[in-house]
């Protein structure tokens, strides 16, 4: 995140660590996504004591992104949309 916060959200200039030599252009919009929480599964514990008592959830969108600069291994990002808080270390990907 771009000033040293935390919490991002829309209209926020974020830097993502992917850039020229990753093939990014400017204009390209990617999803933002939210990690996954790590919990523990209180059921597979009892089942099986062989399986791990912690699960990863699935990581959900919380925004998207316009690239609008670009760097050799960096590139500056304008959120355009937040549906949920962004942290530093969320995941970009290309929309679906």
């Amino acid at each position: 995140m771009y000033g040293g916060v935390q919490y991002i959200g829309q209209y926020n200039v974020v830097i993502i660590n992917r850039g020229d030599r990753e093939n990014i252009e400017v204009g390209h919009v990617m999803d933002i996504y939210q990690r996954g929480k790590i919990i523990k599964d209180q059921v597979a514990a009892r089942r099986d004591s062989n399986l791990s008592d912690t699960v990863k959830l699935p990581d959900e969108k919380a925004g998207m992104l316009m690239v609008f600069r670009t760097f050799e291994k960096v590139s500056l990002a304008l959120v355009l949309k937040s549906s949920r808080s962004i942290h530093i270390g969320d995941n970009v990907k290309t929309p679906l």
